[in-house]
């Protein structure tokens, strides 16, 4: 099936494939596939379905879409049969896997600990927690569960994203959990958490000197950078970034960047409103200042995806109102 020069593999879509078992098992034999080293697959598929990817040893790069945790048929049984076969199998293998990207997914906490842990020398880490109407029910990823994983992930990880795309606090509960937990990565440079609530002086959250000092590159998102306690105030934003900068004077941050504000959403604007002053502070202390709108209709919260703005009428408009009506 495979020729044994083959680096890069790609899959398109797996909806027909048997999701009750390993995939990929005859790679497991022989040197069918000795240089592979990426590849990229496209679900919906069960974490253990690739259980042989993550064991191959020359496989590098492990870029994943709709991993999920699906519904079991009635009557059906997986081939690993048990967390602890599964888990057995990782751990007596170990994995050279150094970036491992899984997007649009839907997985147990406790199963993305025992794929990490079975990693020695990951790099990057990308995780996208995203309901799945394919999953079994509600998977939660709160901060404590977020600090489990990364708790789970080797000490080489220098590229760390966990986002959750979906309805999220205003405020992380317990943030200074999160800090003291990724300040423990010591090569961490590239650094994206939904979850962390903005570092501020003039509120009960954690602060700038917080942050890991080494990084590069960080992304924060846009709903905690103006929400605090409930309440939207976009004045604390300025006051916020203003902080960084004067710490990064000082030298407290020497090898940061770029600060990226991420999931902005449209109906703010494409780009906070005093962005030139912002961009301009940032930039004469060594930052770059980016935005990353969020797309319209990315929350199911009607009052967030209209951003929390009043809208006004014109006298022409004609609102048109839909009703249902309950036969029974």
């Amino acid at each position: 099936m495979f020729a044994p020069n083959v680096e890069h593999l790609g899959v398109v879509e797996t909806y027909r494939w048997d999701d009750y078992a390993y995939w990929f098992t005859p790679l497991a034999y022989g040197d069918a596939v000795s240089r592979l080293t990426s590849v990229k697959i496209n679900g919906p598929m069960r974490l253990q379905n690739i259980t042989i990817l993550l064991m191959l040893p020359t496989m590098r790069l492990l870029e994943l879409t709709q991993v999920t945790d699906m519904r079991q048929e009635y009557g059906r049984t997986f081939e690993w049969e048990s967390q602890d076969i599964w888990e057995n199998d990782l751990n007596e293998s170990k994995s050279n896997i150094e970036h491992f990207h899984l997007y649009d997914s839907y997985v147990k906490v406790s199963d993305l600990k025992v794929a990490l842990r079975a990693m020695r020398g990951l790099k990057s880490f990308v995780y996208e927690h995203t309901p799945n109407e394919l999953s079994i029910g509600f998977l939660n990823l709160d901060t404590a569960a977020v600090a489990e994983l990364i708790r789970s992930q080797p000490h080489t990880l220098d590229s760390l994203h966990i986002l959750r795309k979906q309805d999220v606090p205003c405020i992380a509960i317990q943030p200074h959990i999160l800090y003291q937990t990724v300040r423990a990565l010591p090569n961490l440079v590239d650094l994206e958490l939904s979850h962390m609530s903005w570092p501020s002086s003039n509120f009960k959250t954690p602060e700038w000197q917080d942050l890991p000092a080494e990084l590069v590159c960080l992304t924060l998102d846009s709903i905690n950078a103006h929400c605090y306690d409930g309440n939207h105030d976009f004045a604390h934003l300025e006051r916020n970034l203003e902080a960084l900068a004067i710490r990064k004077r000082r030298g407290e941050f020497p090898n940061l960047r770029t600060l990226t504000l991420a999931r902005w959403h449209p109906w703010y604007g494409c780009v906070p409103t005093n962005v030139t002053y912002i961009k301009t502070m940032l930039h004469d202390a060594g930052i770059e200042f980016i935005t990353r709108p969020a797309m319209i209709g990315s929350s199911s919260n009607m009052s967030q995806d209209i951003g929390w703005v009043e809208l006004q009428t014109e006298p022409e408009w004609v609102i048109v109102h839909k009703y249902f009506i309950d036969s029974g």
